[in-house]
């Protein structure tokens, strides 16, 4: 195929960069016009995030509303949300830390020139009178009160933040349910008749357990591509009077081998009969999505116990969820953009085998961090340099952690959804991050010498990393090195258009990673703030310029990922959690330990729950604090593992016994499907690296605005559906059949009113 191989121009490329950035269409609201053309309802912005191509667009202003963030979905939305949250709640706990400030200012030492100390208001010099409940214990425990009555809200936040997001902004998840367990013989006339009663449907696809295939057909396809351009450059070569050079045709006799190979595969494969899998039905309003998820809706798994059992014996009781003896399972699915439809086929067993590989090797990761950071700490050297190594080593770390999760990820697990992969980056890096940031450093720092942790060579590096997170990294990321080193110096020697367009598609990032900067930066905050009390203002202020930053980011800078659910947000409200019960618990022990220089005294044992007194008695004051943080600890905890045990017990329940669709709620619109723009149908597809989106199933009749195709490619190229096909003749020319060739992929049937 010789579309996509002309010579490259910068131009174009520019034009295809300016094109894929985010902007806006304005679109119906529920008051401006009448139903049959309203496209969103009153609550919303009155705008959509605009496909590129489109003509009439607006750029997003820098200054504008915090509730534009919704036209980029739910995930995004809340992460910003979190961030302004976030602030307000850390300033009012810098504040109520004045005292404290004030108080350990008395016994700081003061600098040689007069001037006012980095380290103003920690502990440093600090004595074991020093310590009074009324001054650094209260203003503490206020903190601790403001963050537990924030962990409390926080639930309710989330919740009322979904659902007006949801409602705020339609797409085709509102409107569609998912259906599993289908019979092999399924069509999509079955399922319209089985599902038409709940109203007008608009689309059925079909999506059939190919991932193999697939993904084999798409690496010939690109590896075509390349065989392609090579033999152009060629061409073009020899057109000049140049004798192309030995490593260009080594080069061509590799991919010929590959593509022999692959080719032997991909025959192979479509031999095979594949089985369905998944189904998606999308009616026009979203009534009619409830309606059947309340209607189809089986109880839990023991009732789909005994209706498989009674389907095998022919009674199908009043039939609603069972289809040819196959009892349906119906829920509501992920938002289209984030299926990974060549991963559908992949066993549970073979998913939870490649997590436990990528943890093993993160576990392996922060064991090196540890040794390293343990000889960095060995130094006896108090110079500034030496004094701040370990924060630069932490940032180092903390900033090669994402590309490195982000490969381990790519190469051992198999993600069924975007968001799945986005959460599970999040965990691992989430985990790495806090460990490295905060854990390692504390372990090396009391694994030799306990009473030199919270001397001014330590402090340092503390507040070294507060500030390293607070302007360091926003301005990296602002700068934009990386991309900028790949579209103004390596997509020059790029052959073809479409291998330019691709490194001009915008800075590649990932929510997860966002999430983890922001908990991360509380986790340090919160865990060293009873001996940093400096350490609340500086994260609240990493709070503002992370939103800013990242504002700028999104809007200017980041390509375009896919809509998000609210899943990333529901892990970060409960790691807030547990950073709040850790600062109670490292509060708690810095009090048991005070003061920290005088190595005549003996520390305290600390462990998670309690401290025991050493030798030397705690003063009055000292054992108060203790005793206080010691019962709010464990009253914590006892909320924590009831809180969480009581909801993990609550929903094993439900899967079991219960109906699936309380799970679905909130509000729903009398918006038509129908009358949507910028929405695109589940159809089943695959992404590629130089293609972009490529369509894995046969369209009947469906319009190409539904087509997922065109938010991918550059408007001027590449907009037909058929082309990009990979059930079309050029991709299988051994299957001579169109019938033959339709039956190795699913199927998008489109119904006109």
């Amino acid at each position: 195929m010789s579309l996509g191989l002309s010579r490259p121009s910068i131009r174009k490329a520019k034009l295809f960069y300016k094109t894929h950035r985010p902007s806006r269409t304005k679109v119906f609201k529920a008051s401006d016009t009448d139903f049959q053309k309203v496209q969103q309802s009153r609550s919303g912005t009155g705008y959509r995030l605009s496909i590129p191509g489109e003509n009439e667009i607006e750029k997003y202003r820098l200054c504008g509303s915090y509730k534009h963030f919704d036209e980029f979905g739910v995930g995004v939305s809340l992460y910003f949300r979190q961030l302004i949250l976030l602030f307000c709640v850390l300033f009012l706990c810098s504040l109520a830390n004045i005292n404290s400030i004030q108080s350990n200012s008395l016994f700081n030492p003061p600098k040689a020139d007069g001037k006012i100390s980095f380290l103003y208001g920690s502990v440093l010099g600090a004595s074991r009178n020093d310590l009074s409940l009324r001054r650094q214990g209260s203003s503490d425990l206020f903190t601790c009160a403001i963050l537990l009555l924030f962990t409390l809200m926080l639930n309710r936040f989330e919740k009322k933040n979904v659902e007006e997001i949801d409602v705020s902004q339609q797409t085709p998840k509102d409107y569609t349910v998912r259906i599993k367990n289908l019979p092999r013989c399924v069509t999509t006339k079955m399922l319209h008749d089985q599902f038409n009663k709940y109203g007008d449907i608009v689309l059925i696809s079909i999506a059939v357990g190919n991932g193999d295939l697939l993904t084999t057909l798409r690496n010939l396809r690109e590896i075509n591509f390349k065989i392609d351009a090579l033999h152009e450059k060629k061409t073009y070569m020899e057109s000049r009077n140049r004798k192309p050079g030995t490593k260009l045709k080594t080069k061509i006799k590799e991919l010929l081998l590959a593509e022999k190979k692959l080719s032997e595969k991909a025959r192979r494969l479509s031999e095979k009969s594949f089985p369905p899998h998944t189904a998606f039905v999308t009616f026009n309003d979203e009534s009619s999505q409830l309606h059947c998820l309340e209607d189809m809706s089986v109880g839990g798994e023991v009732q789909r116990l005994f209706l498989k059992f009674f389907a095998l014996l022919g009674f199908c009781g009043n039939g609603k969820s069972v289809l040819k003896g196959k009892v349906l399972t119906v829920d509501v699915p992920n938002e289209e953009s984030e299926i990974f439809y060549e991963n559908l086929h992949v066993s549970y067993l073979r998913r939870l085998v490649g997590k436990a590989t990528s943890y093993f090797f993160t576990g392996t990761l922060l064991a090196l961090s540890f040794f390293i950071l343990q000889s960095t700490m060995k130094k006896k050297d108090d110079s500034l340099m030496k004094t701040y190594l370990a924060s630069f080593f932490v940032s180092a770390i903390n900033g090669a952690l994402p590309f490195t999760l982000k490969i381990l990820t790519h190469v051992f697990e198999i993600s069924l959804s975007y968001g799945d992969k986005q959460v599970s980056i999040l965990m691992k890096l989430l985990i790495s991050r806090c460990v490295n940031t905060a854990v390692l450093l504390y372990l090396v720092t009391d694994f030799y010498n306990y009473e030199d942790m919270f001397k001014k060579k330590t402090l340092h590096q503390i507040q070294g990393i507060l500030l390293a997170d607070c302007f360091t990294t926003p301005l990296v990321r602002i700068m934009n090195i990386p991309d900028k080193i790949n579209r103004h110096l390596l997509s020059r020697f790029k052959t073809t258009q479409l291998e330019m367009n691709s490194i001009f598609k915008g800075t590649s990032w990932n929510l997860s990673e966002r999430y983890t900067d922001m908990l991360k930066t509380l986790f340090v905050g919160l865990f060293y703030s009873t001996i940093l009390p400096s350490s609340l203002l500086i994260t609240a202020t990493t709070m503002v310029v992370t939103y800013w930053v990242d504002k700028f980011c999104l809007f200017r800078i980041w390509a375009r990922i896919p809509a998000l659910d609210e899943s990333l947000a529901k892990i970060s409200r409960k790691m807030i959690v547990v950073c709040v019960w850790v600062h109670i618990i490292m509060a708690r022990i810095f009090f048991a330990n005070w003061p920290y220089a005088t190595r005549s005294l003996h520390k305290s044992r600390c462990n998670i729950f309690w401290c025991s007194e050493p030798m030397e008695n705690w003063t009055y004051d000292q054992r108060s604090v203790v005793t206080v943080y010691t019962n709010i600890g464990m009253l914590v905890f006892i909320l924590i593992m009831v809180t969480f045990g009581w909801s993990n017990f609550y929903k094993v329940f439900r899967r079991t016994w219960c109906s699936n669709f309380s799970e679905v709620g909130g509000k729903t619109t009398n918006i038509q499907f129908r009358y949507l723009d910028g929405v695109t149908a589940y159809i089943p597809k695959i992404e590629s690296r130089i293609y972009g989106t490529l369509i894995a199933c046969t369209l009947n009749e469906v319009p190409i605005r539904y087509v997922p195709l065109r938010a991918n490619v550059d408007r001027a190229e590449l907009v037909n559906p058929e082309v990009m096909n990979l059930s079309s003749l050029h991709d299988l020319p051994w299957i001579k059949s169109d019938i033959e060739r339709k039956q190795c992929f699913g199927i998008c049937q489109f119904y006109p009113l």
